[in-house]
């Protein structure tokens, strides 16, 4: 069993497509309508802090001291407001994904903050909290947390629905319990097909620097994307590692869309900025 990790690095080069397209009715503040037309998901205020800073706090309270935030060439605000925020607790470093290639790519960017270390990853449009944290940062080599679909469901937990949960990836293990394969955005005949308990990836990755060659050495996606599932599915099935899955009951949020906003201030409302 490795040691528990350190550093972590979150994912925010996207182009926040979705963020970007406008829902009549729907009451925002003058701050939100803002960050929600750059399409900066990061920057959204839930309710008066940017969405980030929420990560980035639960990232200090779990004890990582080390954060790499990769973001797209246009996020220059994004950039400025981390920059901002690094300081002995939480140093915060920036990387650049040169062009929108995929979560792979993505990952790339941050090779040289790895530095042969190893690191968990994150998503910059979900809210990661510290319990959840330490349990990946703890896992003691590769592999995931993912949640119980079922038990997610019928809690309420977080904002995550049946809607949100059908576009993420089902995970699936090996009789002791390791991952054996992702499958990217089921049906709903195969979420129906799969046995219980359902397990749904929310993009909580624990990686060791192997990783990166397996980013290297995938082909581009049906999208023409060079997707994190598949260099950690090239990664379990061309070299020596076992990926551990985890479960977690935290109350995982997803900011995707306007939509999301007031369900995620609310939920974040009563949550303190720790540092």
């Amino acid at each position: 069993m490795g040691s528990r990790v350190n550093k972590a690095v979150v994912l925010a080069a996207g182009r926040g497509s979705r963020m970007r397209q406008p829902i009549p009715g729907l009451l925002l503040s003058a701050a939100q309508e803002a960050a929600a037309d750059s399409g900066c998901k990061a920057l959204v205020p839930v309710p008066c802090h940017p969405f980030l800073d929420y990560g980035l706090s639960a990232l200090a309270e779990a004890a990582i001291s080390r954060v790499c935030v990769v973001t797209g060439p246009e996020h220059d605000r994004l950039r400025r407001h981390c920059q901002r925020r690094s300081d002995d607790r939480l140093q915060i470093e920036m990387a650049v994904q040169a062009e929108a290639r995929g979560t792979a790519d993505a990952l790339l960017a941050a090779e040289s903050f790895a530095g042969g270390d190893p690191f968990i990853l994150l998503n910059s449009d979900n809210y990661y909290p510290p319990p959840l944290l330490r349990q990946l940062a703890g896992l003691g080599g590769p592999g995931l947390v993912t949640l119980d679909r079922s038990r997610t469901l019928a809690q309420r937990s977080g904002n995550l629905d049946e809607r949100k949960l059908n576009g993420y990836a089902a995970v699936l293990t090996d009789s002791g319990g390791m991952l054996s394969d992702v499958i990217e955005k089921p049906s709903p005949e195969v979420w129906r097909s799969l046995p219980e308990p359902v397990l749904v990836s929310i993009n909580a990755w624990h990686f060791c620097p192997s990783i990166f060659t397996a980013c290297r050495r995938i082909e581009p996606s049906s999208r023409g994307e060079i997707e994190l599932q598949s260099a950690a599915l090239h990664s379990l099935h061309h070299s020596d590692e076992i990926y551990r899955v985890a479960v977690s009951h935290a109350a995982v949020l997803d900011l995707s869309s306007r939509a999301d906003i007031p369900a995620v201030a609310a939920a974040l409302a009563a949550v303190e900025i720790a540092w």
